[in-house]
């Protein structure tokens, strides 16, 4: 019933109106594409990195393109004091409609995370849908990263939408966030962004490197790519995406067409147990043979069971690490406890029901072709 009540909030906020003047032209407004946020803990204050849209990005005497953004650095006590002060440097009001998403650094984490995006979610002009991430340092380094006459914020974005469509990253809107943090024992997990120079030749690009789980009760921990791909099997969150996996000392390529995760909850002698099923359709893409014609149907048989175990030892080892090891709950199995045994789950606290959970994971992988030639 919150998350439906909050839901309805969130989406009416979008058409209040504002005490900004509705006649306010572009030009004395902030067009907001991305904001950074860090904290300073020396002098206990919020630090804001926005970075704002240029309405006019060409310099006539030069005659060519300046930076088609401007990132401003303020800091408050509070975020709305931040922006507050941004608006009294600039003379400009916010328009927070553009905003693409709010990147977390390394220092915002527990509480201090949750009070940082109340703001955002209160500020009835903030999108409920922009994207949250987190940053593997400084958000402010993200945000201020040269990509040449693109957009940070918008090719950040397209980074986050493209991973998470080929199973390599989570993508998390603010929404999200509110709605688990209203569930006492539940996580959530942000797409983590990092500054790297391995892709293009002479400059730098932000590359997501994997995922970070963020509670307010628990210290962050983050998960590599191969174990977000696990993850994203657990909560039936795969679309597409790649695999490898090896036989015979042969590696075997696959695309993944298609996945399906079922996931069933029952009580076995006083223990919640989750059977977690998954069945994925793949095509192999790559056989790493010295012959064309020597895959058969028994490589077949033998990549499909291969790369079945394989998709099935990651997600265990996932569950084992951070449900048994760190007991930071991502997958939602407190909720579902409690929303099919009710009775059951007032009787444990947290950390000890997290600990007694088990569980069973089953793949079966089908692959049904090979390069051009349809295997079934």
């Amino acid at each position: 019933m919150k998350k439906v009540i909050l839901a309805v909030i969130l989406t009416s906020l979008i058409f209040l109106t504002s005490c900004i003047p509705q006649n306010t032209e572009i030009r004395y407004r902030l067009v907001i594409e991305g904001i950074g946020i860090d904290y300073d803990t020396e002098n206990d204050l919020y630090e804001l990195t926005v970075q704002v849209l240029e309405t006019g990005n060409s310099d006539p005497e030069q005659g060519k393109s300046s930076s088609p953004v401007t990132n401003y650095t303020v800091k408050g006590k509070t975020i709305a004091e931040a922006i507050s002060s941004l608006c009294e440097n600039t003379g400009k009001y916010p328009l927070y409609s553009q905003n693409r998403m709010i990147i977390l650094g390394s220092t915002v984490t527990g509480e201090r995370m949750i009070k940082a995006l109340n703001f955002f979610v209160r500020e009835y002009t903030s999108r409920p849908d922009v994207f949250i991430a987190a940053a593997e340092g400084k958000a402010s380094d993200i945000l201020t990263t040269e990509v040449g006459s693109e957009v940070p914020a918008k090719l950040i974005e397209s980074e986050i939408e493209l991973c998470h469509d080929n199973s390599l990253s989570v993508n998390t809107e603010l929404y999200n966030t509110v709605n688990l943090t209203l569930e006492s024992t539940s996580c959530f997990t942000l797409p983590l962004l990092e500054i790297t120079e391995d892709r293009i030749p002479d400059g730098k690009t932000i590359k997501i490197t994997g995922t970070r789980a963020c509670s307010k009760r628990t210290d962050p921990l983050n998960l590599s790519a191969e174990e977000t791909q696990a993850y994203l099997f657990i909560m039936n969150e795969v679309k597409t995406g790649s695999l490898s996996t090896d036989i015979n000392s042969t590696t075997v390529g696959f695309d993944i067409i298609e996945s399906k995760t079922k996931t069933t909850l029952s009580i076995e002698n006083e223990t919640p147990f989750f059977l977690i099923e998954v069945n994925c359709k793949v095509d192999v893409i790559e056989f790493g043979a010295d012959s064309f014609d020597s895959f058969s149907q028994n490589d077949l048989k033998q990549t499909e069971t291969a790369a079945a175990e394989q998709i099935a030892k990651r997600m265990a080892g996932v569950l084992d690490r951070v449900l048994k090891k760190e007991k930071c709950d991502i997958f939602r199995f407190r909720t579902r406890i409690a929303q099919k045994y009710p009775e059951f789950n007032d009787k444990i606290n947290s950390d000890d029901l997290l600990s007694s959970i088990d569980y069973k994971v089953r793949v079966t992988v089908d692959a049904g072709r090979i390069g051009q030639m349809t295997m079934r």
